[in-house]
């Protein structure tokens, strides 16, 4: 059988590999989170890195995602101008933000809280 490179990502069956592709692994970490966030995040993908830049993978992660959640979900796939550094731009962003303490776990709370405290700082501004 004869495919592209690039469609292993989608589909890492065809080559042996028993693993969720790109497609289905976003759609499986959002319907782990409350309902009530999962526009925003279907709303908002942000594509970085070198991948990104084969033609045609922004339209066909659409139409997979498109094919798997609900219709009244909107779907945003964005992919900016430099998608291989732009995972940098964004650390850069949040970390100069006046909100990246909210978002942070201590050690301590950690400690106090466990898996939870994650749970609660990482949703919570949704």
């Amino acid at each position: 059988e004869r495919f592209s490179i690039p469609e292993i990502l989608f589909r890492p069956s065809i080559v042996g590999i028993d693993q969720a592709g790109i497609s289905e692994s976003i759609y499986n970490a959002c319907e782990r989170l409350p309902e009530h966030i999962r526009p925003s995040l279907y709303g908002n993908i942000l594509l970085t890195g070198g991948n990104c830049l084969f033609p045609n993978f922004k339209e066909r992660l659409e139409l997979d995602l498109r094919s798997m959640i609900q219709d009244d979900y909107p779907i945003n796939v964005i992919l900016p101008e430099n998608p291989v550094t732009y995972a940098c731009h964004g650390a850069s962003l949040l970390a100069n933000s006046p909100t990246y303490n909210d978002y942070c776990v201590t050690k301590a709370e950690y400690d106090e809280f466990g898996q939870s405290i994650c749970q609660k700082k990482f949703t919570e501004h949704f």
